[in-house]
């Protein structure tokens, strides 16, 4: 799966869970998800594990957004300083363990 059918995707699975979603760039994969909150998204279909960089980008969306929360999803992991900044930064980190519970409940429990 390339990085934009990732992110058509992961659209689509936000949607089902009750989320307003909208998609803000194709070629950064940014999604704004609302329900009772603003999310900013940041989709990161990486080879290799996200970096310090992302969550910097991510955190000045959550402000461009005027977004109460900001997450990174990634297919694969994050280095250990993306995680201490995202920590710092109150930025949830979505890795392709939590990604694949998401998509595992998203598979039983909401039809």
């Amino acid at each position: 799966m390339d990085g934009t059918d990732f992110a058509h995707y992961l659209e689509l699975l936000f949607k089902k869970q009750g989320y307003q979603v909208r998609r803000t760039s194709s070629s950064d994969h940014f999604l704004v998800l609302e329900r009772k909150e603003r999310i900013v998204v940041q989709i990161k279909p990486f080879k290799n594990n996200v970096g310090i960089r992302s969550v910097q980008e991510i955190n000045r969306a959550r402000d461009h957004w005027m977004a109460q929360k900001a997450w990174i999803i990634t297919n694969n992991f994050f280095t250990a300083q993306a995680i201490n900044f995202a920590e710092a930064t109150d930025i949830r980190l979505i890795d392709r363990y939590e990604l694949f519970d998401i998509v595992m409940y998203d598979k039983y429990h909401l039809k």
